[in-house]
């Protein structure tokens, strides 16, 4: 299978949207509009991570979370995705 590629290009695609976000004016709407895109994509990841695992989800898809708050989902999501794809 290329789970494990397809979780390696996701982590890598990852940092790369953080680095970006690292260098915008955080009291920028530039900012505000990136961060709330990312927090939805760490928010959607969550929940097909929940729905694969089979628990509830503890996060809305569109959910409002500090750039650290959505890298640490978007790393628990991402380590219960290859997980699952182990068993």
């Amino acid at each position: 299978m290329h789970f494990p590629t397809l979780f390696d290009h996701l982590e890598w695609a990852d940092r790369q949207a953080i680095a970006a976000l690292e260098t915008l004016d955080v009291q920028g709407s530039q900012y505000a509009e990136s961060l709330r895109l990312y927090a939805h994509l760490a928010g959607a990841a969550h929940t097909w991570c929940t729905r694969i695992e089979g628990r509830p989800t503890e996060h809305p898809v569109w959910p409002t979370l500090s750039l650290q708050e959505a890298v640490t989902l978007t790393q628990a999501s991402i380590a219960g995705l290859r997980a699952a794809a182990a068993q």
